[in-house]
């Protein structure tokens, strides 16, 4: 199985998501948009700061999640495409690409769909967790691969 992790504007997901995949031997492609002053900002943090370790995978530049480079590979991938802090995917991306789309989103869905699923469980008291699914033309709506629960505050 082929990977991609998108790791698209200024979000530390993917940075976490390719060191987990690098420390499991398992080979993937990084896109990394590194054209705001935040995310170049961030990316100089995490390097002076040896973030884990370093990533060995082709990292390709891009200005955007619908730049041409990126419209290619998921046109010739046959595998998966895990987001890693994409933003919402255009619907002509997910019809016409030959991979799927994977998000990893850190709350429990279909609660806590969208930003903040974290602090809006933390609020509410209610459990806290991370949930893979496909990635559908919704917000957090696509078909649920895995949940998991990480915390209960009602169970302590």
């Amino acid at each position: 199985m082929k990977l991609v992790i998108a790791m698209i504007g200024e979000n530390l997901h993917g940075r976490t998501l390719s060191n987990a995949l690098t420390i499991n031997n398992i080979n993937h492609k990084c896109i990394i948009e590194k054209n705001t002053k935040r995310s170049i900002n961030r990316e100089n943090w995490l390097v002076a700061a040896n973030y884990g370790p370093k990533i060995h995978e082709e990292k390709i530049i891009v200005n955007n999640i619908e730049d041409n480079k990126v419209k290619e590979i998921y046109n010739n991938l046959d595998g998966f495409v895990i987001n890693g802090g994409l933003s919402i995917l255009n619907p002509d991306v997910l019809k016409n690409s030959s991979c799927r789309f994977l998000n990893v989103h850190p709350g429990l869905l279909p609660f806590y769909r969208g930003q903040n699923p974290i602090q809006w469980s933390v609020k509410n008291l209610a459990p806290i967790g991370a949930t893979v699914h496909f990635i559908d033309e919704g917000i957090d709506t696509g078909p649920i691969v895995l949940k998991k629960e990480l915390i209960n505050f009602k169970s302590k």
